[in-house]
């Protein structure tokens, strides 16, 4: 599956067993955070999260938005992007929904149906 992120924010520490997904960075500059460290990937980067279920999450450190190129094998994970997400124009961005409790909860839980695992936002940072 491929498909494009255009980032002002981004998803907070998850993992995924199941698949591996990759980065190319078209535009802008992205921090990438794992239990294996961080590593700030410019214009030009590929960045590879492997199977196995590494903890992970990036966000953009630029003042442009970051537009990422993702990669995820095998296949299937853009379901989890049409349950979650809303339908936007090109160059439109929606606010971020809100994250009370009940929010979250679903989330966690159409995150487990596609075989991801959410965690804390402060989860790498305890580790």
């Amino acid at each position: 599956m491929k498909c494009w992120y255009l980032l002002k924010t981004a998803p907070g520490p998850h993992s995924h067993a199941n698949f591996y997904e990759s980065f190319y960075i078209v535009e802008g500059e992205v921090e990438v955070h794992s239990e294996a460290g961080s590593y700030t990937a410019k214009k030009g980067s590929f960045v590879v999260v492997p199977e196995g279920g590494i903890v992970h999450y990036f966000k953009n450190v630029s003042d442009l938005v970051a537009k990422l190129l993702c990669i995820v094998v095998p296949a299937g994970l853009e379901e989890f992007f049409e349950e979650i997400g809303q339908p936007a124009t090109p160059g439109e961005f929606l606010p971020p929904p809100p994250m009370d409790s009940e929010s979250i909860k679903k989330l966690q839980a159409i995150a487990q149906k596609h075989g991801q695992i959410l965690y804390p936002s402060n989860f790498l940072d305890q580790k």
